[in-house]
């Protein structure tokens, strides 16, 4: 796999069952835009994956009109080391402080049936990137949606 591979813990929000954690692994690719290139508000359709796995791999995402079927949506990105002067954190630690931030839009993305996932860089994307992390919503059931909740989640 080219690229990065970035790390990220999701609740069992992808299948229908709740409660279990899921590892996604997302590899950083040429062709299409890296996951950490999306924006909020941007959309994409996650690959089908056997609700057995505990990880998912994405060799690159491809944004799709909001209004188009689509089965995640960025609400927040953000930097947690924008000087780059901070050394990385452990997964666990690092994930703790980005599942932290994406509390902040959980409640409503909740309320119109979407769990938020963390997404978290790997070591070789920490650096270059400024400890880049993303707030991704995926609709309860893995469902595919058409419409955008960004301004809902987090208001304009």
């Amino acid at each position: 796999m080219r690229g990065a591979l970035i790390a990220a813990f999701c609740a069992a929000l992808v299948v229908a069952a709740v409660g279990g954690v899921i590892a996604v692994l997302v590899a950083m690719s040429g062709s299409s835009p890296s996951i950490f290139e999306l924006s909020a508000g941007d959309c994409f359709v996650l690959p089908d994956f056997d609700a057995g796995d505990d990880t998912l791999a994405l060799d690159s995402v491809d944004r799709v009109p909001c209004d188009a079927a689509h089965t995640a949506e960025v609400v927040h990105v953000g930097q947690l080391d924008p000087d780059q002067a901070r050394q990385r954190p452990t997964d666990a630690a690092l994930f703790d402080e980005v599942e932290t931030r994406c509390r902040l839009t959980e409640r409503a993305a909740d309320e119109l049936g979407f769990g938020v996932i963390a997404v978290i860089p790997n070591e070789a994307v920490w650096e270059p990137r400024g400890g880049p992390y993303l707030c991704v919503a995926i609709p309860y059931g893995g469902q595919p949606v058409d419409i955008g909740i960004t301004a809902l989640v987090v208001g304009d």
